[in-house]
């Protein structure tokens, strides 16, 4: 990844388009958090919050906990029709500045949503290690980074393997991009062990401390905007046509690459 990126931009033809603006120090501390098996995190709060690990020496830890303020605030739509709890009406996600502002459609789905979306005190309440009061950020974008996960059936209804629902394993499929909304980080400065203070502020508030809902696309374009150039850049090779074995499934184009 460089460290020179300074805006991002995620479309999709579900109707997804948002965009997010990435500091010097957002970008410093999403790089060291970005690596994680078959699921490249690809927004810098999903990176934070919790102590990173090295690219080149999996799973050896990096020194420091990765602070999750100041976090990136995006702007836009995130649009889809399924996710890790299953099937939907199609829906949209509209953001404001770093904020869940509204919710389109979605059948059921989208109503339960959108009662959350009020629910008390969960968005004038501050979480700990957040400087930005509520809990209706968007916390997750991962991108699934193998090739061998599938959709599998005998999950649709908890019956799999794992006792998991519907859509949960095929986040790590590659091409997949997997959003998840809420508020959460994995550990707290000076342990790897849960974040104690985290879960308490949650029980004493009665509010969620983990991301519960989520939504896939599956053709996006990422793109991202380099300070140094002035100019956007993606992958920077043109597609295989049609007729190509590699052109098969999620066309993903990735401009982030290894430094």
């Amino acid at each position: 990844m460089t460290l020179d990126i300074d805006k991002v931009r995620v479309t999709d033809p579900e109707g997804t388009d948002i965009s997010w603006d990435v500091s010097p120090e957002m970008a410093e501390r999403w790089k060291k958090g970005m690596y994680s098996p078959a699921h490249l995190l690809m927004y810098p709060d999903t990176a934070t919050g919790a102590y990173g690990a090295s690219f080149e020496n999996y799973p050896t830890p990096l020194e420091g906990w990765i602070p999750r303020e100041p976090i990136a605030l995006i702007n836009g739509v995130i649009a889809g029709t399924n996710g890790s709890g299953g099937f939907w009406p199609r829906m949209e996600m509209h953001f404001k500045n770093g904020y869940l502002a509204e919710i389109k459609g979605g059948g059921i789905y989208g109503e339960i949503l959108r009662e959350f979306l009020h629910y008390p005190h969960i968005n004038d309440l501050t979480y700990p290690y957040y400087n930005h009061p509520g809990y209706w950020h968007l916390w997750e974008l991962a991108l699934g980074t193998n090739p061998k996960n599938f959709r599998n059936p005998s999950d649709f209804y908890g019956g799999g393997h794992t006792g998991i629902y519907c859509l949960t394993f095929e986040r790590y499929r590659k091409g997949v991009f997997h959003w998840g909304f809420g508020n959460e980080i994995a550990n707290e400065p000076g342990s790897s062990g849960l974040p104690a203070k985290w879960l308490k502020f949650g029980e004493e508030h009665d509010l969620p401390t983990g991301h519960d809902f989520h939504i896939h696309n599956y053709f996006a374009t990422y793109k991202v905007h380099r300070a140094s150039t002035d100019k956007w850049g993606n992958s920077g090779r043109p597609w295989p046509s049609s007729g190509s074995r590699r052109s098969r499934g999620a066309r993903t184009r990735i401009p982030i690459r290894r430094s």
